[in-house]
């Protein structure tokens, strides 16, 4: 049994990779569910550096990497 914020976190991350699947599934991309998976991670990525580097740092480049990616899975 893991710690209840533990819990909570992974039901967080469940439903953010739910919620961004079903976002691709609309879109006309050839992979929906590898897309879902590279925005969560682009997404986690971007809360720890914010935190770690600040607005100003390389999160300003999160909606630029995530037209790239979506882009590139419309190819």
């Amino acid at each position: 049994m893991c710690h209840p914020a533990r819990q909570i976190a992974l039901r967080h991350k469940a439903e953010l990779r739910r919620r961004l699947h079903a976002l691709t599934q609309r879109l006309s991309v050839n992979d929906p569910d590898e897309l879902a998976d590279q925005l969560v991670l682009l997404i986690d990525g971007a809360y720890v550096n914010g935190q770690l580097r600040g607005k100003r740092g390389p999160v300003q480049a999160l909606p630029t990497a995530a037209t790239v990616l979506i882009e590139a899975a419309s190819a």
